[in-house]
């Protein structure tokens, strides 16, 4: 899974969960060097990452549902897509909503996805604008049937990338303070919302925690059972490194 920078606004986040994945060999790496393809363990410090493998894809469901993850040849859960379609989806938040009637969803319509499940969409409203959340109001069928208005991310794209494929939102981050930061995070001298505190960015984890630089990042581990604690996937075996 690609590592990303957690901010509070403006950036993205690892999909669904927030974990970060080692980088294999000849890749940039995030504190970590795997060698021949497994990484060094240190044996358990203060200072320790989580890191999760796998063997099949079926390690990577979560609660017992497949939310398009994929085990990549390194052993290591990556998000995966089949399409811009199935991109829309999942950016727009339909994909992890699932839904098999209109009364099911609280904010919207139980749209058709592409394998013919629904997903919970979101129906702009008087107080409530699509493009207030970089969304576009589009027309699509629900699992009854009809015709419905919500909003969608129709920017989305599945691109290529080294072990898959991944979804882009196709939309350049708005720094701030053209974007609010959400609640404990403050505007940065470069337009990047900066935690400032471990409880801000518990919005992307209960395991998150505010790095030195204000951003937000995975909480270290001193033991692998505190990493099976935090496990995002159903089969994946833990390891603190």
């Amino acid at each position: 899974m690609p590592a990303t920078t957690m901010t509070g606004a403006g950036s993205e986040t690892s999909e669904t969960t927030g974990v970060t994945q080692p980088t294999t060999q000849g890749d940039e790496t995030n504190g970590t060097t795997e060698t021949d393809g497994a990484a060094e363990s240190t044996g358990g410090s203060s200072s320790g990452m989580c890191i999760y493998r796998c063997t099949v894809d079926e390690d990577c469901f979560i609660d017992g549902s497949d939310y398009d993850f994929i085990c990549g040849e390194a052993g290591f859960c990556l998000p995966s897509c089949d399409g811009d379609d199935d991109c829309i989806a999942q950016i727009s938040g339909w994909s992890f909503a699932p839904c098999e009637s209109n009364e099911a969803c609280p904010e919207g319509p139980c749209v058709v996805l592409a394998d013919g499940t629904g997903g919970c969409g979101t129906t702009p409203g008087e107080f409530f604008d699509c493009a207030s959340i970089d969304e576009t109001q589009i027309e699509v069928t629900d699992i009854e049937g009809n015709l419905v208005t919500v909003c969608a991310a129709t920017t989305a794209r599945c691109e290529p990338v080294s072990d898959g494929s991944i979804c882009e939102s196709g939309i350049e981050p708005r720094p701030c303070p053209q974007a609010p930061c959400l609640e404990g995070f403050a505007c940065g001298d470069d337009g990047v919302c900066r935690c400032e505190t471990d409880g801000a960015c518990s919005v992307f984890g209960e395991w998150s925690v505010c790095e030195a630089d204000g951003s937000c990042g995975q909480a270290p581990c001193t033991n692998t059972a505190q990493c099976d604690a935090r496990k995002p996937w159903d089969g994946v075996v833990p390891e603190c490194i």
